[in-house]
């Protein structure tokens, strides 16, 4: 039909070729001026070689798979180049050393005795990781990933002796494999036409944000639009702590109703479990979460979370928590976040192994050292964020209302405000300083200064602990400019807090802590990357009189293929 038009309008022209008509007949369409450029001759040439070098490879491509019977024998089980190599072999390592300080100050501890003579102030260590990566080796979708990092103390200090702990002491373990497995396909794309993958080796799980294990054996799933199913099971891997490793399984089951075209919503089940020997009798432990978030049009999103836990006492599932939260766009600028979590005592920590609960998963809203307990409380917290341009300003309020009289300080609940601003306030975001500020405020409640509750019994700790805190906290980056090989990043921070905190015997008002921290990282190349680092904090004047101000410096080089 093209040509019969083609030749319909060259025969026109010759007929009428005599008395042309010059009349402008018809106005172009609105922005059909943009549609009528000149093409540029050498971009069209380079664009019919491109083309003609394209066709023939796809010919040599066709002719080879009709020679040898095969669909296709552009894949080779071995790399055969350098070029092939480094796009199908990954490895980056990073090592240096870590130097920690936490010299003596001269005085007593809390109580009046005196640090032991063999005390060390600082301990020396080298620190890395390196991680070995492989794809589309021996057979297509086929794949191996190596994982692990090291500490070694270069110094014969006891741990028992020194301010300066590492997670390596508990267990002396200086090497860590924390991953080494071999794969069929992936799961975060679909490996071929059947959507399945394997995995097998030492590997860790991290379903939803909810469970978290490593362990070493086998993984199944399946991939396909708008859903995703896995399962898998091994022996539970120690790397820190010595404690039974047991068998543990799960799964995980994902439904995304929108990439189904079905409703703008997805909805996820994890489920994790541990069988363990608990006093020479066999306990199984069960953590089980079910996510859901559903789009309200274009402006808001609602998620929802819920746990149920086994903790293997023969009582069977029983709920841990249940929450939602809310993120809504008020305008092209402003965005307002609601939550509201209730959770309660018997919810369990994320590692099943523990002997006893720990509330892990607030553990970035607590100030103390170590778990927290779970309690049957309800958080509630809301979020103002107004954005324009490169300027945020953020104002946050949170509460946490626990149930019942407080016996014990993980009990108190607390009421926490504050504002964040970040922005550029030399040059722009990408060639210039980006900083943020913030203040917080907290305070807790049923404390010693809440009730005049001094001298309360020994077994009652719900009077000490922290009773309020202020908190302001200040950092800056500084970038070079374009995007080559070598550039540079710096970056800094501080903070400074105020406590005020009670026990029954003593009450401490207005004790100021501060720190801060440096980072500076400069790529030589693409491929070579140094790290120096350093941060600083005191020592509590009132919990560690014992201990002056702590450092820690560190420089590290990267290199990756």
């Amino acid at each position: 039909m093209k040509k019969l038009a083609l030749l319909t309008v060259v025969l026109a022209s010759h007929a009428y070729a005599d008395t042309p008509d010059l009349t402008v007949h018809e106005l172009p369409a609105p922005g059909a001026a943009k549609d009528m450029k000149m093409r540029d001759k050498r971009a069209a040439a380079k664009k019919q070689v491109a083309d003609e070098k394209a066709a023939k490879k796809v010919v040599a491509a066709a002719d080879d798979a009709s020679s040898s019977g095969s669909t296709s024998t552009s894949f080779k089980p071995i790399p055969t180049s350098m070029r092939d190599l480094r796009e199908r072999v990954i490895f980056r390592i990073n090592a240096g050393v870590q130097l920690d300080n936490a010299p003596a100050s001269g005085d007593a501890l809390r109580g009046g005795a005196q640090l032991p003579g063999d005390f060390a102030g600082s301990r020396a260590w080298l620190v890395g990781d390196a991680v070995v990566g492989a794809h589309d080796i021996l057979l297509p979708s086929m794949g191996a990933y190596f994982l692990t990092s090291f500490q070694l103390d270069t110094t014969d200090s006891l741990a028992t002796r020194t301010a300066t702990i590492s997670p390596f002491d508990s267990s002396d373990l200086a090497l860590a494999i924390k991953a080494g497995y071999a794969e069929y396909g992936r799961d975060d794309r679909k490996p071929d036409a059947t959507g399945v993958w394997l995995r097998g080796g030492r590997q860790f799980r991290l379903d939803g944000g909810n469970l978290f294990a490593y362990f070493d054996g086998a993984t199944i799933g399946y991939r396909a639009k708008g859903v995703q199913v896995s399962g898998f099971a091994g022996q539970r891997v120690a790397l820190y702590i010595d404690t039974q490793r047991g068998v543990t399984y799960g799964g995980t089951i994902t439904v995304d109703l929108k990439a189904m075209k079905t409703a703008p919503a997805k909805i996820s089940v994890d489920y994790q479990g541990l069988a363990i020997d608990v006093f020479g009798e066999g306990q199984a432990r069960s953590l089980l979460a079910l996510n859901g978030s559903y789009a309200l049009g274009t402006k808001g999103k609602v998620d929802v979370v819920g746990r149920l836990v086994d903790a293997g006492d023969g009582t069977g599932f029983g709920l841990g928590r249940v929450g939602g939260r809310l993120r809504y766009q008020l305008s092209n600028d402003m965005l307002v976040i609601a939550d509201a979590t209730q959770k309660l005592g018997g919810d369990l920590a994320y590692d099943l192994s523990a002997p006893t609960a720990g509330d892990v998963l607030n553990i970035a809203q607590r100030l103390g050292v170590g778990l927290n307990r779970p309690v049957d409380a309800l958080n509630l917290g809301a979020t103002l964020d107004y954005r324009k341009k490169e300027s945020e300003v953020m104002v946050f309020v949170r509460t946490e209302q626990a149930s019942g009289t407080p016996q014990f300080v993980d009990q108190r609940g607390y009421i926490e405000g504050g504002a964040a601003l970040a922005g550029s306030p030399v040059g722009s975001r990408g060639a210039g300083v980006w900083a943020t500020l913030q203040y917080r405020y907290r305070q807790f409640l049923n404390g010693g200064h809440d009730d005049d509750q001094m001298g309360s019994a020994f077994g009652d700790s719900s009077t000490s602990g922290i009773d309020q805190m202020h908190e302001i906290s200040a950092d800056a980056t500084l970038r070079s400019g374009g995007r080559g090989s070598r550039r540079w990043r710096f970056q800094a921070g501080a903070f400074y807090r105020i406590y005020d905190f009670s026990s029954p015997y003593r009450e401490v008002t207005t004790e100021g802590r501060g720190g801060g921290r440096a980072d500076l990282q400069f790529w030589m190349s693409r491929d070579l990357r140094l790290q120096v680092g350093a941060e600083g904090a005191e020592a509590s004047v009132v919990l560690s009189p014992d201990i002056g101000f702590m450092t820690s410096v560190r420089a590290a080089l990267e290199a990756r293929w």
